[in-house]
């Protein structure tokens, strides 16, 4: 056939396809061509044939429509028009991105096509039209299949009607997918469209929402991959288990239903986050005979994400603070990666949140303090289990024979009858040991009552039959959604009858005396998930005890090497799902536990493609694993190994080992970042050769500019040609920034050195005015330089002084000449007599000198503290010296509960003071985490010069008493850090 056959075909077939989906709603995608597989074989020929002797035509747009699409498929994220090119020649010359863009647009108004949407859409302006129109290109395929696989058993009947809602649920459950699946997440409908045809194939209704024979298609690649095929299977056969009324792509009402993923008000958060039972709860650990270990053990907190979507960016995104821990915040997505347990070094006090997020949202935050916090004191009661660990009974009330340990946070516990000493390592509490005889003596029951516990007997309920994924022996189990509880029960009093009933419920199972001595057993049907009480009675003649089990059934959750934090090898990486350049610059922590002296087998291996084996090395790493040690052996078994240098500029993804042997094997994978401009970067021969890889589909497309390391605020232009087809950079090397609309991609090359003299270079910088504006876009350079991609070891060091001289520069800007001189002799002479010096110049008025006095006396102590701690110090001698005015707060009431906040901006001394050091330290953590109110925030700054002339001090102070680091790829200066 030829194209104009080709071309009715095509056209007949999609407005047939059009018409039926008319009145569903449902978009129509050019995957759906219907196309066999010889069949798209002869039309790749023809669209091959005709680009070899003439430009594209128009006449045969459809052709063209489903040839782009069929590359979209294939796609992996690699380069999409470098690829298309190698596949059609004669496209180079004769064809036109835009023109393909434009026949995308054609079948989206004639056929009621699918439109891209998000913010890739907006990068990607090209190819996201084939991309999106391949609905689930082959790389995304297994994504989706273990996504679907780790959420079946949060199918319901609702759920999979509102394919909306089940798209909004996948979104939510992708804060740790890769870069290219988050795109699609992007686009929820679309995303629970594909997701619910292929859960619902062969459905009633389910061929409404794609072609079945694209849908075989899609279904059969997955199922060349057995882990693939066996995750869609199992995610099939639990969605096959409801019935379908119908489909709706329409968002589900308002007030539908309850617990839905969409429901966003507080009332109904707060409400779900008491079902869902976030609540920490506290384990002694044992460190020695006689000594003990305070753990905070939070529960899972992905499962939120199912109920609020909204909450991904915090959760996943941010680092938290646990209330009485020590050392850095803990990781982001730590707490989407649970249960996990954090060791207490200080007690809580019964107003903390015991959970914050460096970035939160007052909702969350509101429902932290209200959910998140220690439960009332002063005393708590824990019961040694089996395995040695202490666990915390909520109910204060111990059965004999048994082994506890009372903590009290008011008075010291003295010695008496069934209780002995013990310690805890953890400030702000006091504990003893008590042990409860099979018959306790009235001795001991006295002693209970002085310590506020009571003796349980009459009525016992514990869980029976397959046995609870968790039992604190007195009161609370946990169950999966997919088990059928069985719960024991009893009482030792003649006569009495045992009445049982769950949530409330009006129905009320007795069970007669002779069976409640004996001990009955009650099978409870499939819960759904959330917090259940099981409330118990024991009545007869002179007795009325009532009770109740609390039952919290939680979602199964997948099992996922390493993950366990209470195994023998634990790897802990931040961020949680990497990117491979994340991975190549260094710009993740990872850690890895295990028993000290053991030995970790590291293997980095890089995906170049199909035609040839990844590329890797490996290389043992000693226990513990620290970031720093990390860090050192990838940059010398990895990034100093040229083939691998070479390599990682044409991979598209990254698997690296971590094997411990008998301990556990750990595997962390990386695909590539899906960006519109990426420099390539080939190592021959002693040079480097740059290529601009530009899949933006702007017109007249990216340009870009080299700044040299002499002078780093200078551009200079580069020739289209050269960066398009690759040129070889010159020795002086630098920076090269490409920019297309708001995005950039920066690359650093190291210079060539010829001799010593070459080993440093001054950098020199135009002289500018005293304006906010001039410090404004210095900034951004600023930005521009630390986050460039970095190519040899040599460009760090450079980068730094180019750092280091625009920092300066800044700082003259904002701080005057007078102290630019000042600080230059600062740098010449160092030393504690500079320092003193460099304390003088950062005021001259009287009613400002105690902060410079103060900070010259304490600046040896801040350096001690946390970047943190050292800000809120900052802070308030800063108010109190320069007499800057906090705006009023703002509050958020909810029922009894009043959540006060203060405005984030410039008026605010708090956020003032962390600018100040912010921009004194590592102005690239200034940009992103000012946002907005940068161009504010400098402009005030310069009102009160002497707040950033204290601010730069004390970096310099602290810089200089702690011991030198090597470079550092997100510091300048030693203990300044920033999240």
């Amino acid at each position: 056939m030829n194209l104009e056959a080709w071309q009715a075909r095509l056209e007949g077939h999609f407005e047939l396809l059009s018409r039926a989906r008319r009145d569903s709603g449902w978009p129509v995608f050019a995957l759906e061509h219907g196309l066999a597989h010889q069949e798209l074989a002869d039309l790749d020929k023809a669209i091959r044939d005709q680009v070899a002797g003439s430009s594209p035509s128009d006449g045969y747009w459809l052709g063209w429509v489903t040839y782009a699409v069929e590359k979209g498929y294939r796609y992996a994220g690699d380069e999409y028009w470098q690829t298309f090119e190698r596949d059609t020649p004669g496209w180079e010359m004769r064809g036109d991105r835009g023109w393909i863009r434009h026949q995308f647009h054609r079948f989206r108004d004639r056929y009621a096509g699918a439109t891209p949407e998000g913010a890739w859409a907006n990068h990607f302006t090209i190819i996201c039209w084939p991309i999106t129109h391949a609905i689930l290109p082959r790389d995304l395929q297994r994504h989706l299949a273990r996504t679907l696989y780790e959420l079946r058993h949060a199918f319901s009947a609702d759920l999979l009607e509102s394919p909306l809602r089940l798209g909004e649920l996948i979104a939510a459950r992708s804060w740790d997918a890769t870069s290219r699946f988050q795109n699609l997440a992007q686009e929820p409908l679309f995303l629970g469209q594909i997701a619910a045809a292929l859960l619902l194939q062969g459905q009633q209704g389910s061929g409404s929402l794609i072609l079945p024979a694209t849908l075989d298609r899609i279904a059969l690649d997955l199922d060349h991959e057995r882990r693939a095929r066996d995750w869609l299977r199992a995610a099939q056969g639990s969605a096959q288990r409801f019935h379908i009324r119908g489909l709706s792509p329409l968002p589900p009402t308002v007030g539908r239903g309850r617990g839905g993923p969409h429901s966003s008000t507080v009332a109904g958060a707060r409400s779900l986050l008491g079902e869902l039972a976030i609540e920490p709860r506290l384990l002694l650990q044992p460190e020695s005979a006689n000594s003990w270990r305070v753990q905070l053990e939070f529960p899972d907190l992905s499962s939120l994400l199912n109920r609020f979507p909204g909450l991904r960016r915090v959760l996943g995104e941010s680092r938290g603070v646990v209330a009485g821990s020590s050392g850095a915040p803990r990781a982001r997505g730590y707490f989407l990666n649970g249960p996990q347990r954090v060791l207490l070094h200080q007690w809580p006090r019964p107003e903390d949140v015991l959970l914050r997020f460096e970035e939160n949202a007052p909702e969350l935050e509101m429902l932290l303090r209200t959910e998140c916090l220690l439960r009332p004191g002063p005393t708590w009661l824990f019961r040694i289990a089996s395995d040695g660990i202490a666990y915390e009974l909520r109910s204060l009330r111990v059965r004999a024979p048994g082994d506890y340990v009372v903590i009290r946070t008011d008075n010291p516990i003295g010695a008496g009858p069934g209780t002995s000493e013990t310690s805890v390592q953890c400030g702000g509490v006091h504990a003893a040991r008590l042990n409860i005889p099979t018959e306790p003596s009235p001795e001991i029951l006295d002693r209970l009552e002085v310590l506020g516990l009571g003796l349980a007997g009459l009525l016992e309920a514990w869980p029976a039959g397959l046995p609870a994924a968790a039992w604190d022996g007195e009161g609370r189990a946990e169950w999966l959604s997919t088990d059928r509880p069985c719960v024991g029960l009893r009482t030792n009093h003649p006569g009495a009858r045992i009445l049982v009933s769950l949530d409330g419920e009006p129905d009320v199972i007795e069970i007669e005396e002779q069976q409640a001595i004996r001990g009955a057993f009650l099978e409870l049907d499939a819960l759904p998930v959330g917090l259940h009480r099981l409330q118990v009675k024991a009545h007869g003649e002179g007795l009325d005890v009532a009770g109740a089990l609390e039952i919290l059934v939680r979602a199964p959750r997948p099992w996922r090497s390493g993950t366990n934090s209470h195994g023998a090898l634990f790897v802990s990486v931040d961020p949680p799902q990497p990117t491979l350049e994340e991975i190549w610059e260094e710009r993740i922590r990872i850690e890895a536990h295990g028993p000290a002296g053991g030995q970790l087998g590291c293997r980095v291996e890089l995906d170049v493609g199909c035609e040839s084996e990844p590329a890797g090395r490996s290389f043992q790493l000693a226990f513990p694993v620290r970031p720093q040690d990390w860090n050192a052996a990838f940059e010398k078994h990895i990034r100093q190994a040229r083939d691998l240098q070479n390599a990682y500029d044409r991979a598209q993804s990254s698997r690296i080992t971590f094997d411990g042997g008998d301990l556990g094997v750990f595997v962390l994978s990386a695909d590539r970042a899906f960006v519109p401009l990426r420099w390539r970067v080939e190592r021959r021969r002693g040079c480097q050769l740059l290529t601009l890889l530009d899949d933006t589909g702007t017109t007249p497309g990216a340009s870009v500019a080299h700044y040299s390391f002499k002078t780093p605020d200078a551009p200079g232009s580069v020739d289209r040609q050269d960066w398009v087809r690759g040129f070889e950079v010159p020795s002086e090397g630098g920076l090269y920034l490409a920019s297309s609309g708001d995005y950039t991609a920066g690359v650093i090359t190291p210079p060539v050195l010829a001799g010593f003299g070459d080993l440093q270079v001054r950098p020199q910088l135009q002289d500018r005015p005293r304006t906010s504006q001039q410090a404004h876009d210095l900034l951004l350079l600023i930005e521009r330089w630390a986050r460039a991609r970095m190519t040899g070891g040599f460009s760090l060091h450079r980068r730094a002084e180019v750092l280091e001289a625009l920092l300066r520069q800044v700082l003259a800007i904002v701080g005057g000449k007078a102290w630019e001189r000042a600080e230059e002799e600062a740098r010449r002479s160092k030393g504690e007599m500079a320092l003193q010096a460099l304390a003088r110049a950062i005021t001259n008025k009287a009613d400002e000198r105690p902060l410079s006095c103060a900070l010259t006396r304490d600046y040896r102590e801040l350096a001690t503290m946390p970047v943190s701690s050292r800000v809120a110090r900052f802070a308030d001698l800063a108010h109190g010296v320069l007499h800057i005015q906090s705006p009023p707060p703002t509050v958020i009431r909810h029922g009894e509960v009043n959540l006060v906040t203060w405005k984030r901006s410039s008026d605010n001394p708090r956020w003032l003071s962390e600018f100040a050091l912010r921009l004194a330290s590592w102005p690239p953590a200034l940009v992103p985490w000012s946002g907005e109110d940068l161009a504010a925030g400098l402009a005030r700054l310069m009102e009160a010069p002497s707040l950033a002339r204290a601010a730069r001090f004390l970096v310099l102070g602290v810089g200089e008493v702690l011991a030198p680091t090597p470079l550092d790829s997100e510091a300048l200066y030693p203990g300044w850090r920033w999240p």
